[in-house]
Order: structure tokens, then C-alpha cells, then sequence
């Protein structure tokens, strides 16, 4: 009995060591995640930016040709530009 309370701190100590080494590589691999899907979301933002203004891009120029007003014109000539900034 006195051997088995003797083996106890060295038991806690090494499941504390144990728990100390899941929790820091739980968090540096998380870390990594994360930095990794912030440059993924940015890609993903720009692809849906480019999307978004081919989109009105056609429309305003469907709209050009049918009514032949220069509003859309000039909206059709910013949104290209916009395309070309990203």
C-alpha cells in the first residue's frame, strides 16, 4: 500500500505532462489552420468579387444595347475598371 502512494505524484506528473503536450500541439496546429483558411477566404472573396462583376458587367451591357442610354455606359466603364484593380 505505502508503494502504490508513493507512484502517485509521479503519475500526476506525467499526465500533466501529457495533457501540457496535447494542449500546445492542439493549439500550434490550429494556429496553422487558421492562417491557412484566412489566405483561402481571401481568394474566395476575390473570385466572388470577379463573379459578381461579370454579372453586372453583362447586364449593364445587355441593358446598353436594348435602351442605348450612356448611364449604363459609364456604369458598364467603372465596373470593367474594377475588374481589372483585383
Amino acid at each position: 500500500m505505502i508503494k502504490s502512494t508513493k507512484k502517485l505524484p509521479i503519475i500526476y506528473a506525467v499526465t500533466l505532462v501529457t495533457l501540457v503536450i496535447w494542449i500546445v500541439s492542439s493549439y500550434v496546429i490550429n494556429s496553422n489552420l487558421i492562417d491557412h483558411q484566412s489566405e483561402y477566404s481571401t481568394l474566395i472573396n476575390t473570385s466572388g468579387k470577379q463573379r459578381m462583376l461579370s454579372q453586372r458587367s453583362t447586364l449593364l451591357a445587355t441593358l446598353y444595347i436594348q435602351k442605348q442610354d450612356k448611364y449604363y455606359l459609364t456604369e458598364l466603364t467603372h465596373t470593367i475598371d474594377m475588374m481589372r484593380q483585383d
